[in-house]
């Protein structure tokens, strides 16, 4: 194994969080202790005695907060737009953002939702008219969801 070198790192107090966080994701930072003792009153602070150092625990996919469900039973805005495209033809994006009001969505999130669409190359722009309307693979997709 090789041998390990002991570094001396010292950070402004607003910085220790980030800097501790940055050092943990460095796969060559084999061990990180930090001293916290400067910052209670007079450097008082309980010693760790024939203990292990402190250290942050790695970060993971379980300390993190879960994700958000959607009111909607898991439906993304752009699968309710093809779904919705599916039943009834070409819309405007006026058209659009009135289906997602009646379906409880924000009516501000349909150029998000049409911009994920283009960009799979399931809906592309009918007309200049402003009408959206799928594609075959877009259609194809919606049949196969029927099915």
């Amino acid at each position: 194994m090789a041998k390990l070198f002991e570094i001396v790192l010292k950070v402004e107090d607003t910085d220790v969080i980030g800097a501790l966080r940055v050092l943990h994701r460095m796969p060559w930072a084999k061990d990180i202790e930090a001293d916290f003792t400067q910052l209670l009153p007079n450097g008082q602070g309980r010693k760790r005695q024939g203990r292990e150092p402190l250290a942050l625990p790695p970060p993971s996919r379980a300390n993190r907060k879960p994700k958000k469900t959607t009111k909607h039973g898991g439906e993304t805005g752009a699968k309710f737009l093809l779904r919705t495209l599916g039943a009834n033809g070409p819309m405007t994006q006026k058209q659009m953002e009135t289906a997602f009001e009646r379906d409880g969505r924000a009516p501000g999130s349909v150029p998000s939702s049409l911009h994920l669409l283009q960009h799979s190359s399931l809906l592309k722009k009918a007309d200049e008219n402003h009408l959206y309307a799928l594609t075959t693979k877009g259609q194809a997709q919606v049949n196969q969801k029927k099915e």
